[in-house]
């Protein structure tokens, strides 16, 4: 019944995303319709908006199921999930006050906490961790005929590399930098996912990564359907050992044989997790029933959506403490609470 539900829910969030993007009015600051600020420890004190990625995406899907989570399971909740290019609108989005809370790979609030890389001499030490969620596995897709057959391969083709801005494409920068290459190696195309898993299947583009959990919907769609023209391909163990050793936040991993239909062999690939974020101000008893309510209802998130089973959310301190960013005190104090952190 949940999956019906998300499904329906999530059918209405494609529609209305934009709508839900465009209206600033939605200001995370903005409670103007709650008519007593309540202070009771079993609510929340404001409406909750939690900036994804683009629809359909891993984060944009997770977004929908905790908010919808919140919703049931807190009383009196109001809180939504927005469509975004990414994590780096969600991390400007947050330090600009602009949304509450957002969902940020590992690398990005590293680097805005430390101030390094694109935050170098701009330290954001307000940021902190409510709840670490994704583990997206990394999915080389290609089309059959171009002659692709491990990440090195892109040279001179067309590339997905993720919209202009986005933790994707961030993330394709970094890859192909540990490998000795650039975007001037190939022709990089700056479009979503979706965009590209289309523009391949007509033969206007050779390759696109998937950054999702196993088995996403998306890659099943696009490499097990009948007569389908695309196929994923591995990483060669050069390539993961040189990546792995340049970012330490991307660990080796593996999608099990059998996990897609036409793979019986593993395919040997790359990892990263996800963090829903917020600023050090945001209210501490907000933190701490988000917090709890998520880790309380793993079963129940799951049943919704089964990527939210996943290292992240099997791990969720060791996860936390592996970017070097604080746990917000109310997400901690949950967390210790559940006996899932010291």
């Amino acid at each position: 019944m949940k999956k019906k539900l998300l499904a329906l829910i999530l059918a209405l969030a494609m529609v209305l995303s934009l709508t839900a993007c465009g209206d600033q009015s939605a200001d995370p600051s903005d409670n103007s319709d709650d008519s007593q600020n309540q202070e009771a420890s079993d609510t929340l004190s404001q409406k909750v908006y939690v900036s994804t990625a683009q629809g359909g995406s891993l984060y944009y899907t997770v977004g929908i199921a905790i908010t919808q989570l919140w919703t049931e399971k807190i009383p009196g909740a109001v809180a939504s999930a927005n469509s975004s290019s990414g994590s780096a609108e969600n991390l400007n989005l947050l330090i600009s006050g602009e949304t509450n809370l957002g969902i940020v790979q590992s690398n990005l609030i590293k680097d805005a906490y430390s101030g390094e890389n694109a935050f170098a001499g701009d330290p954001h030490e307000e940021m902190r961790i409510i709840a670490p969620l994704t583990t997206a596995y990394y999915h080389i897709i290609a089309r059959k005929n171009a002659d692709i057959h491990c990440l090195a391969d892109a040279r001179g083709k067309r590339v997905c590399v993720g919209l202009s801005g986005s933790g994707n494409m961030t993330t394709n920068t970094l890859i192909f930098d540990a490998i000795g290459m650039s975007f001037d190696d190939f022709d990089p195309q700056y479009v979503s996912m979706s965009e590209a898993l289309e523009a391949m299947k007509n033969g206007l583009m050779d390759m696109t990564i998937v950054f999702g959990q196993y088995p996403d919907s998306n890659v099943m769609d696009a490499v097990s359907a009948a007569g389908s023209n695309l196929e994923l391909v591995s990483f060669t163990q050069d390539e993961i050992d040189k990546i792995t050793a340049a970012n330490s936040w991307i660990v080796k991993a593996t999608i099990p044989g059998g996990t897609y239909t036409g793979y019986d062999e593993d395919i040997l690939t790359l990892a990263h997790n996800g963090f829903l974020c917020a600023t050090a101000d945001f209210p501490e008893n907000d933190a701490y029933l988000l917090t709890k309510t998520t880790f309380s209802n793993l079963d129940w998130l799951r049943e919704a959506y089964a990527g939210l089973d996943c290292y992240a959310t099997q791990n969720p301190y060791e996860a936390a403490l592996s970017t070097g960013v604080p746990l917000h005190d109310g997400s901690l104090r949950a967390l210790q609470e559940l006996g899932l952190a010291q």
